[in-house]
């Protein structure tokens, strides 16, 4: 039996654990980067109170695709941050429709006075003719 030479032989285990370091930095980038995909896509829009049947599918989705991403981390010992997202109540997503119609009432008022303001037709002009 041949035996390789010392020098051979570490160099060998030198590029083996290079190569599984490497493999684990790749294997760790997956479920860091499918967390994030998952974030953005579960991402509350302040809506979610409208559509119960949505935001309980929603909801689903996300614990089942926590298990499987936990659990390929488990696979490799890799480190998993759980997916934790919170959609908003109906309550919630009322009060959300109310400041959003509020703000677009203001703006549009706004813009209405101005364009009547420019033609003399706003409440000025009411007064002045009184």
């Amino acid at each position: 039996v041949r035996t390789p030479p010392v020098q051979s032989l570490d160099a060998a285990v030198s590029d083996t654990r290079a190569q599984l370091e490497a493999m684990s930095l790749a294997d760790q980038e997956l479920p860091r980067t499918l967390h994030t995909a998952a974030q953005e896509l579960l991402e509350p829009s302040g809506y979610e109170g409208f559509l119960l049947l949505e935001r309980h599918r929603l909801r689903k989705r996300g614990e089942e695709f926590t298990a499987l991403v936990d659990w390929f981390a488990d696979q490799r010992h890799l480190d998993s941050d759980g997916l934790v997202i919170e959609f908003p109540s109906l309550m919630e997503s009322v009060m959300e429709a109310c400041s959003a119609i509020g703000a677009t009432a203001s703006a549009a008022s706004g813009a209405i006075g101005s364009v009547l303001g420019r033609f003399g037709l706003g409440h000025d002009s009411e007064d002045e003719a009184e």
